[in-house]
């Protein structure tokens, strides 16, 4: 059975027609969905104009939360997430990630091209939204951190817990809007503390007892 893609996309309506499109010229996946957590735009419109199906969540809950119910809505043995607010994706990003996953990776991380600081991926923590996971990844993931950007941490905490194959590859060109341009630049800055301080605390807290506790 071929991997299934999900995005979880809250408000990208600027974007996520592209993507979309990208992910469904890569050729590689059965279904490609978006989910739609709580957009007040015509996110969900643009996502089935471009040829996905869309899976509807009222209130919005998170990009944890979404990543869980797209994740649920297949049976894969593989699902594929990327993010909605991608610039620069093409067929052959995900077509790479696909073919090293193919050779029995258990989650394969896409990182967005950081230009002459891509060797510093080696040594910081993983943050990226673009990932091709196996079920035995997804299934130890703790039940309290599919929950907003925890699942950032979680999902690199489970594929240790599990001793899973994991690689990660960068996509040159790569890039994503700043959340300065969707939310302004106040609202931008606070959003990335945030994003940070619950990585922080989240990976702090797995490695005391397993456990988010958000």
């Amino acid at each position: 059975m071929k991997p299934v893609a999900v995005v979880p996309a809250f408000c990208e309506e600027a974007t996520i027609g592209d993507v979309v499109r990208v992910l469904r010229d890569a050729g590689v996946f059965e279904r490609v969905i978006v989910v739609d957590d709580g957009s007040t735009d015509a996110t969900a419109n643009r996502a089935r104009e471009a040829g996905a199906e869309v899976l509807t969540l009222r209130p919005n809950g998170g990009k944890g939360r979404a990543m869980l119910a797209g994740a649920q809505a297949t049976s894969a043995p593989v699902v594929a997430f990327f993010d909605a607010d991608l610039i620069g994706l093409r067929p052959e990003h995900v077509r790479r990630m696909a073919d090293i996953s193919a050779l029995g990776y258990d989650m394969v991380c896409g990182v967005r091209d950081y230009g002459l600081l891509n060797p510093a991926l080696a040594v910081v923590p993983l943050i990226t939204g673009q990932r091709f996971v196996s079920r035995k990844v997804l299934d130890a993931v703790p039940a309290d951190c599919w929950d907003g950007y925890a699942i950032e941490t979680a999902l690199n905490h489970a594929a240790n817990r599990v001793r899973a194959r994991t690689v990660l590859t960068v996509l040159p060109g790569l890039w994503s809007r700043q959340k300065s341009s969707k939310v302004g630049l106040v609202g931008g800055a606070v959003g990335e503390v945030k994003m940070l301080s619950t990585i922080r605390d989240v990976q702090a807290r797995l490695d005391c007892d397993g456990r988010c506790k958000l």
